[in-house]
C-alpha cells in the first residue's frame, strides 16, 4: 500500500462505463496515450488525514482514477 493511503479505506469502486469516455479522451490526446478509462471510488479518510491533504475523519464520494495506458 502506499504509505500517501494510509488511514484510509476504500469502500467501493467501479467503471464509469463507456458513456463517460468521450468526455476524458482529451487526456489521452495530451498525455500522448493510446487508451483511457475512468474508475469511480468512494472512500473513506481516518483520523491522520492520509497524506495530510485530504480531510480527516471524512467520506470523499465519486473519486475519479483516469487511467492511460500506451499499446
Amino acid at each position: 500500500m502506499d504509505e500517501n493511503w494510509k488511514g484510509c479505506t476504500l469502500t467501493e469502486i467501479y467503471y464509469a462505463g463507456d458513456k463517460i469516455l468521450p468526455s476524458y479522451e482529451y487526456w489521452a490526446d495530451t498525455n500522448d496515450a493510446d487508451d483511457v478509462i475512468v474508475f469511480i471510488s468512494s472512500f473513506d479518510v481516518g483520523s491522520s488525514g492520509g497524506d495530510g491533504s485530504l480531510t480527516p475523519d471524512s467520506t470523499y464520494d465519486n473519486w475519479q482514477w483516469v487511467l492511460l495506458r500506451n499499446i
